[in-house]
């Protein structure tokens, strides 16, 4: 039984890789968008705006940061940059910025102009 267990913790660790933190964008970006949503009007709303719109920046920061890449490319030498950008940029930045800004931005826009 041992033999077993070891043969299947040497297959996971050559299998295991850089994982990115998906259930950001696919959990807590929505959760974040729908309390802004319900919240409009109410103190609580803004704190959703403003937490999604910091892990956003949060995310594009570190996307962008020679520093945060060369840590992980030490630990995952098969980790290429443009994976590590596209990934941060593409999906935990632009997109759910592109979705704040129409759902809330674009009426924000029309009121002061």
């Amino acid at each position: 039984m041992t033999e077993q267990s070891e043969g299947k913790s040497e297959s996971a660790a050559e299998v295991s890789g850089y994982s990115f933190p998906y259930g950001v964008p696919l959990v807590l970006y929505p959760l974040f968008l729908y309390g802004a949503y319900q919240g409009a009007g109410h103190w609580w709303g803004w704190v959703c705006h403003g937490v999604f719109l910091v892990s956003v920046i949060g995310f594009m920061v570190t996307a962008l940061r020679r520093v945060s890449w060369q840590k992980i490319q030490a630990q995952y030498p098969d980790l290429n940059r443009l994976t590590w950008v596209l990934n941060y940029l593409l999906f935990f930045s632009l997109l759910p910025a592109l979705v704040w800004f129409f759902l809330f931005g674009a009426k924000w826009l029309q009121v002061c102009f």
